[in-house]
């Protein structure tokens, strides 16, 4: 991690701590927005996949 948010002249420490929470908000937005495209679409194409074997689901 490069810490260019840390070298300024202001109070660096808030700006530094500003700047990593930002960074793993957006980094677990990210994270919790693709888990929940990829619920979604299990579950609008679960019901469809349904019709082959049931042997495959039955481990």
């Amino acid at each position: 991690m490069h810490r260019a948010g840390c070298r300024t002249r202001e109070p660096g420490r808030i700006r530094c701590r500003d700047m990593l929470m930002a960074a793993l908000l957006i980094k677990s937005g990210m994270v919790g927005m693709f888990f929940l495209s990829s619920l979604i679409t299990l579950l609008l194409v679960w019901p469809t996949n349904q019709q082959p074997e049931p042997g495959v689901f039955a481990r």
